[in-house]
């Protein structure tokens, strides 16, 4: 080997081994994470994870390195250390050390500035396979509830809990009457045949075991429960916000019940058992929809999800907790 292929060589190693040093690594990576936010992939091609950060360049933040199949990713954002229930033990995650900022606070909740929400936490949680109806189903990394009405649902996980007549998921923790904590939700849904009756399309909500238990498949009407639900009234599909027995507080509109009409809808949940309090947040626009007061502090609450209506809607829903929210509303603007 020549001086010059020497000096090429002693220059590269030298390189990204002080790329590789600007980085941390990230211990518990999520399976949900290494898809997701993703810049750049690169495979078969790095036969070393330090070959590997010399690929995080410009607008990249972190990087992740598969030794099994050699497969180097690159991402547009921090990663966090995650307590994720579905982890991998050969994916390497390293982050700019530089984006500490970026991660989780103890409490499991991002930044707030100058925000400060006295015991707030965000804490990891999971919608239960166990609570799972029958009918439903759900992603493998248990954080997305299916109605059933996608084209295919050869890659979800399909309930098997033959017992619940609630058509939907419980969370896998309870909300007890001391904590304060957030939350978030991400929504979509598709018409794919008019809504012709009071159609249920989805529902959030929080609710005591004995409202659960009911032989009901949404909880929306029962003492015990505040519910966030979505269903057909007149001409338009609207979102009500229904409080312990079914009594509704607000409504509001999300579109037509025709054919082929679509949502997105992001929702944040700011539940506040100390208080009494659960406020709703539309997350896309920045803005309070409502706030629930006087919730019941007697019972422990369970996170509800549900999708409804397989034949007429194509409904899931996207729990985000802990390191994968990334910035919290305005909670302090109340």
């Amino acid at each position: 080997m020549n001086v010059y292929m020497l000096l090429m060589c002693f220059w590269h190693t030298t390189h990204s081994a002080i790329r590789y040093s600007s980085f941390k690594r990230v211990q518990n990576l999520s399976l949900s994470d290494y898809e997701d936010n993703m810049l750049a992939v690169e495979k078969n091609v790095y036969t070393t994870v330090i070959e590997c950060s010399s690929k995080c360049q410009t607008g990249c933040l972190s990087y992740a390195y598969n030794k099994d199949t050699k497969e180097c990713k690159t991402y547009t954002r921090a990663m966090c250390e995650g307590h994720n229930v579905n982890l991998s033990s050969v994916i390497q995650m390293y982050t700019k050390t530089s984006d500490d900022s970026a991660c989780s606070k103890p409490n499991g909740c991002p930044s707030t500035g100058d925000c400060v929400i006295k015991d707030l936490e965000c804490p990891m949680f999971y919608m239960d396979p166990v609570t799972l109806h029958r009918t439903r189903y759900m992603s493998r990394d248990n954080l997305t509830v299916y109605n059933g009405g996608q084209v295919s649902t050869n890659n979800y996980v399909k309930g098997t809990n033959y017992v619940t007549f609630y058509e939907g998921v419980q969370a896998s923790r309870v909300i007890t009457n001391t904590q304060v904590i957030y939350f978030e939700t991400q929504i979509y849904y598709r018409i794919k045949h008019d809504l012709l009756a009071t159609n249920v399309v989805f529902e959030i909500a929080l609710a005591t075991e004995d409202a659960i238990n009911k032989k009901v498949d949404h909880v929306s009407r029962q003492e015990g429960a505040w519910s966030v639900i979505a269903y057909k009234s007149n001409t338009e599909v609207a979102l009500f916000f229904k409080s312990d027995g079914g009594s509704e507080r607000y409504r509001q509109t999300l579109g037509q019940i025709t054919s082929g009409t679509e949502k997105h809808l992001t929702l944040g949940f700011f539940v506040n058992r100390v208080d009494g309090t659960i406020s709703v947040f539309d997350i896309i626009r920045n803005t309070t929809i409502y706030t629930f007061t006087g919730v019941d502090r007697n019972e422990d609450l369970w996170p509800l999800f549900s999708g409804h209506q397989a034949f007429k809607l194509d409904v899931h829903i996207r729990l985000k907790t802990e390191m994968n929210i990334n910035s919290l509303p305005c909670l302090c603007c109340k």
